[in-house]
């Protein structure tokens, strides 16, 4: 007996169950059950599970009986000339949906002439096993799944024309790549998802080869002169928003030019770009801590104490000003009404940006790397037909990641270029390696893919042969000018007085176990000491019972708590110790500590072998100015005498 379950539910039995889902089958392709439900038995607890829940994810499969294929010649034909459509495949038992359910009874074939009769179905096309950005990467048959799985996650993080009325809309902050171009090896995917009309790269003159140190593991060289020719160049767009809140009691923000006498007025010097109405004007370059919206906000409380008593209003200046880092010029101004019904001022910013050092790129086969430098097109090697590369992609990234299809675009790419036409890379059923090859030796060059290359600084022969040709690369929106952080002093956290966190607060950046192991190694620990003494303070310490006292609750003339001593010892320990000490105290637990004086300690180590030198920490008590003269006075006549 088979246990049946209809979505997840229990509803009853059957005698057995591989026949009944073998009747359910084909009730179903005939129309006698509904066609969106799948079923599935599992023989080791021997349940048929029926599943027909919404959201679930399907795809057609060609139906397979004893080996052979119902979707059949003339049925091609009837499609071709548009006599059937798709749906009748449906009803005429030749496709049917399979969802991840079912996938577990089906067997199915990549290609027809793989059919065997224990095969149930047939996939419609080999490149319908990749999903839909999978299936835009070139020759990606040739690749490791988990590889095209982060080749097409990258390919989301680039910089392209994702929009052509980019100039009228106001996200919130976006790239946008100045000169696109088509990729030269694309499959039959890229084309119906109509990619050509918003592409994210640019086809680059790569070589494969180790140079100058400069592009080790996944860097990247680039021409510095092709990046000036606007080689990935893209532009970067900032939206910055200010609007006239409402207020209970009737008050409200006012975008103004704020003047002199309100609270929080800052530099003159920074309301210089404002005109009369408050608003920065169209085409004006601002930098950090400029001011682009001048705002007057009510105060907090609507009255405050001020001078002798008297209360007054006191506005308070909520203009918007460029945070740390941030650039560019004015390239659009929007004052509209939002749905509240208030006055609304949007400014964009525009910054270009140009790659340089530290930017990151990617190829769409998942070979991502950071630009390790650039050199001038007279400092790059050039080939005997005097093609200077673009990028200097190195070749120690590729035997281990296996992205075979990184290589094969590189070769295909330069065939796209001789002959003047797009290259079908799509998985499968494409072009084949060898007829690239051999049309590229049809061109007059080598069937490798390499070439002789000079080096340019002795104009001499390089010893082996480069492997050159075009590759489609993409500029990823990780830029370094996005990301660049440097602090010296600066803002700190209340709490824990340790400075605050983020780039945008000019907050610190973070020193772990590893990056202490690395100064510790270069033998620069007193570096250390910047990062250890960020939240330095002090505290008291209880001579007698080693009691933990809070410098701003106690003094030295105060009583210990606990024993009644009125004598403490001063240290300089982190600000978060001390807060841990007090939250210990909360919890009932009181930590005490032992103080033990430096220049006695000092001592005690240099002169171990004298045991007539002993020094007790509690009972030690601070010297007198009396007793510090006398010692200093026995000091200068000791030098006197050994003169």
């Amino acid at each position: 007996m088979a246990d049946i379950f209809v979505n997840d539910v229990y509803k009853g039995t059957c005698k057995d169950g591989q026949k009944f889902v073998k009747e359910f089958r084909a009730k179903r392709r005939r129309g006698e059950i509904e066609s969106q439900y799948n079923i599935y038995h599992k023989t080791d607890l021997d349940f048929v599970y029926v599943e027909g829940t919404p959201g679930r994810i399907r795809r057609p499969l060609i139906i397979v009986e004893n080996g052979v294929s119902k979707l059949t010649d003339d049925i091609l034909k009837q499609l071709e000339n548009k006599e059937i459509s798709f749906n009748d495949l449906l009803v005429n038992e030749v496709i049917e949906y399979v969802d991840a359910l079912e996938e577990h009874d089906c067997y199915v074939a990549l290609n027809e002439s793989e059919l065997t009769t224990e095969h149930t179905h047939l996939e419609i096309s080999p490149t319908t096993i990749f999903g839909i950005n999978t299936a835009t990467m070139p020759f990606s048959e040739h690749d490791e799944p988990s590889r095209l799985m982060r080749g097409q996650k990258t390919v989301k993080q680039a910089v392209g024309m994702y929009a052509l009325n980019y100039l009228k809309r106001k996200e919130t902050d976006r790239h946008l790549l100045i000169a696109p171009q088509r990729p030269l090896t694309q499959t039959h995917i890229y084309d119906l998802l109509g990619f050509e009309s918003h592409p994210a790269g640019q086809n680059l003159i790569v070589a494969v080869m180790s140079y100058e140190g400069y592009n080790m593991d996944d860097g990247l060289i680039l021409n510095q002169s092709s990046i000036e020719r606007g080689l990935e160049r893209s532009v970067y767009y900032k939206l910055h928003v200010a609007s006239e809140l409402k207020y209970p009691g009737g008050m409200e923000d006012k975008i103004t030019l704020p003047t002199q006498d309100i609270k929080g007025y800052r530099l003159e010097e920074d309301y210089r770009l404002l005109e009369g109405d408050g608003i920065i004007s169209l085409g004006s370059y601002v930098t950090t801590s400029d001011v682009i919206i001048g705002k007057v906000s009510p105060p907090r409380f609507v009255e405050e104490l001020e001078g002798f008593g008297q209360m007054v209003n006191l506005n308070v200046d909520s203009s918007v000003a460029l945070k740390e880092d941030e650039y560019g010029t004015v390239s659009a101004v929007y004052i509209v009404e939002n749905q509240p019904g208030e006055k609304e001022v949007n400014i964009v910013i525009r910054d270009p940006r140009e790659p340089i050092v530290g930017d990151k790129f990617a190829s769409r086969h998942g070979q991502k790397g950071i630009v390790g430098g650039t050199f001038k097109q007279s400092d790059m090697p050039f080939s005997e037909n005097g093609i200077v590369p673009d990028a200097i992609f190195s070749p120690h990234s590729i035997p281990s990641r296996k992205t075979v299809s990184h290589v094969m675009e590189v070769l295909s790419g330069k065939v796209a270029a001789l002959r003047g036409e797009y290259v079908d890379a799509n998985p499968f059923d494409g072009e084949k390696e060898m007829d690239l090859r051999a049309e590229l030796e049809s061109y007059g060059f080598n069937s490798t893919g390499t070439e002789v290359m000079y080096d340019p600084r002795t104009g001499k022969k390089m010893k082996a042969e480069i492997y050159l040709g075009s590759l489609y690369y993409l500029r990823l929106n990780h830029q370094v000018s996005s990301k660049l952080q440097a602090r010296g002093t600066g803002p700190v956290q209340l709490l824990t007085r340790q400075p605050a966190e983020g780039r945008m607060r000019g907050g610190g950046l973070k020193l772990g176990e590893m990056e202490k192991d690395a100064l510790l190694s270069h033998g620069a620990s007193l570096l250390l000491k910047e990062r250890f003494s960020s939240d330095q303070t002090t505290a008291l310490v209880c001579q007698e019972c080693g009691y933990f006292a809070d410098p701003f609750l106690f003094n030295y003339r105060s009583k210990c708590p606990i024993c009644n001593s009125t004598r403490f010892d001063e240290v300089e320990v982190a600000y978060a110790f001390k807060l841990f000490m007090n939250e210990l105290r909360s919890l009932g637990i009181n930590p005490t500590f032992g103080v033990r004086d430096k220049f006695f300690e000092d001592v005690n180590t240099n002169k171990s072998n004298d045991s007539t030198l002993t020094y007790n920490p509690i009972e030690a008590t601070t010297q007198t100015e009396e007793e510090e003269e006398e010692e200093e006075t026995y000091n200068v006549s000791n030098k006197g005498g050994n003169n």
